[in-house]
């Protein structure tokens, strides 16, 4: 699994592979990389996108991070109860009202799959889980499917205008200048952070504030959109 580095060193590398740039990518700290050619030199910032994007933290990174860790605890359970033959399709709330235990969502979900298992539909007794189904197949090994709707609509201007300003206000922490500064907006690492770049419109409206060029790049797809300053 790539950490938080590696993965924004991933979004640089697929949009410059995506737009056919070449570039010398160099880790570095305030700003994240630095993108060097014969003929520039690059400040580059990476962030993640999300939705409800807060310089406190997302709270659907935060929800999604407890999911993940719910879905591997139950994982282990079922694939070592059911090791060949199953497929599970695990449905999650897209919000919890209420906190809970991973250890005791668990075990009511094991339960019930005991009371329900040969009519191939649970119904959890978890807060978290929606819908569980069990689907039969032949003597393979069990799989487990995680699926976690979302509530928000298409993307507006409005998420991304909070993810420039932030970004922004860190620019005068970088240690040198460059010839350029871009921001990188990565898209469709996490279930919670995934949207369609089809669909953004009126990306003109936003204020780039002080990137030379802002990008939004869909690292499953390759994907990308460029909002280049007018300055």
């Amino acid at each position: 699994m790539l950490n938080q580095k590696e993965l924004e060193r991933k979004a640089v590398e697929r949009y410059l592979d995506s737009s056919n740039q070449l570039f010398d990518i160099t880790d570095f700290e305030s700003p994240d990389f630095i993108l060097k050619n014969e003929s520039h030199e690059i400040g580059c910032e990476v962030t993640e996108f999300y939705p409800d994007y807060d310089v406190t933290g997302s709270k659907l990174k935060k929800r999604e991070s407890f999911i993940k860790k719910l879905h591997k605890t139950l994982g282990i359970e079922l694939l070592d109860k059911y090791p060949k033959g199953f497929v599970f399709d695990i449905y999650y709330e897209f919000a919890a009202t209420e906190k809970t235990s991973i250890k005791s969502e668990v075990q009511a979900v094991i339960n019930n799959i005991e009371s329900y298992f040969y009519e191939g539909q649970v119904i959890p007794s978890s807060i978290n889980i929606r819908k569980f189904s069990i689907r039969k197949t032949d003597l393979l090994p069990t799989r487990l499917i995680l699926s976690i709707p979302s509530d928000y609509s298409d993307l507006t201007e409005e998420w991304l205008q909070p993810i420039i300003n932030s970004k922004s206000s860190k620019i005068k922490e970088w240690k040198r200048s460059f010839d350029e500064r871009w921001l990188i907006i990565s898209i469709g690492i996490s279930i919670s952070g995934d949207l369609n770049l089809n669909k953004v419109k009126n990306l003109e409206i936003l204020e780039s504030r002080e990137w030379n060029k802002i990008i939004l790049i869909d690292i499953p797809f390759g994907d990308y959109k460029e909002i280049n300053s007018p300055y």
